[in-house]
């Protein structure tokens, strides 16, 4: 038995042409029909219900084709993806000892769609900061640390809290803090040409 079904607002309108006895018929026409059993109805009952029956079966086709196409979809991109949860049923977190060893294992298939893609796992992201919101890679931090030296903390301090009180949508946060520096831009000092 299907969990629900549609019953549109302008085919109610037939409930002003119908007896209560004959629409009493067609509504358990409907319900029998939707629990897939024959049941017997006035022919004239019959010739509304067909209208009826028409659109419950292209909705239904509807519904299952979109079904099939999701099915689809999932399958396609389930070929790509690794496992996410141990043999016990509990998630696992990927690292990259896993995805190395699973890109390495024997498989039965050999499907270039089977194959994971490690470069990535290296470039992984870290929170830093006093808020936990600037997200940097290793190399990126290194970098800061090169450039701003003893001032590193600061830099990255006063980026965190801007970025709790703004939530700035930047896509690479290393870029941003070099382009945005307000200590440093206010502690630069202003030159002034004298015309003679």
């Amino acid at each position: 038995m299907k969990k629900s079904f549609i019953l549109h607002n302008d085919s109610l309108e037939i409930e002003e042409l119908l007896s209560d006895e004959k629409l009493g018929q067609l509504f358990r026409a409907i319900i029998h029909y939707q629990k897939d059993e024959q049941i017997e109805i006035d022919s004239d009952v019959k010739l509304i219900f067909h209208s009826f029956k028409k659109q419950f079966d292209r909705v239904s086709e509807k519904y299952t084709t979109f079904c099939e196409q999701q099915r689809q979809r999932a399958l396609s991109s389930g070929k790509t993806k690794k496992k996410t949860k141990r043999a016990d049923g509990s998630p696992r977190k990927p690292t990259a000892n896993s995805a190395a060893e699973e890109a390495n294992s024997d498989s039965d298939s050999d499907s270039k769609n089977d194959i994971i893609d490690t470069t990535n796992i290296s470039k992984k992201k870290s929170k830093y900061g006093e808020h936990k919101n600037v997200l940097l890679t290793e190399e990126e931090n290194n970098k800061l640390k090169e450039r701003y030296g003893s001032k590193y903390q600061e830099v990255l301090e006063n980026f965190s809290k801007a970025n709790a009180m703004k939530s700035y949508g930047y896509k690479s946060h290393y870029l941003a803090i070099l382009k945005w520096n307000p200590k440093e831009e206010k502690s630069q000092p202003v030159k002034i040409k004298l015309l003679s």
